[in-house]
């Protein structure tokens, strides 16, 4: 198999696009990422995330972004209310930020 950097070609103006947008004061206005199956979307959002990881932004002060995802169709599979909220908030974002931290790509205290 190709390595993961060469089976993300020719999309790089997409990717500073997204970039762009949310690192401007635009950022509150959705993109919506759409296509057909099997055609990148995901690969276009796993490679958005690794760009924007820790990037800077001023807006009264300084802020990083660290990106995380929530997979609606397993948010739903969630038999109830309190475990819909620990996927979303435990497993889908606050597991992926101590990830990072454990990985030492952001700075962040326990």
């Amino acid at each position: 198999g190709l390595p993961e950097e060469d089976m993300f070609k020719g999309r790089d103006e997409l990717l500073q696009d997204l970039v762009r947008h949310y690192r401007s004061t635009e950022r509150k206005k959705t993109y919506v990422l759409y296509g057909l199956t099997r055609t990148g979307k995901s690969s276009v959002l796993r490679n958005f995330f690794d760009e924007i990881l820790n990037q800077e932004i001023k807006i009264d002060r300084t802020y990083k972004f660290i990106p995380f995802l929530w997979d609606l169709s397993r948010a739903a599979a969630q038999s109830n209310a309190k475990d819909l909220w620990n996927y979303l908030l435990q497993k889908s974002t606050a597991d992926r930020i101590n990830t990072f931290r454990s990985k030492g790509l952001v700075n962040l205290p326990e």
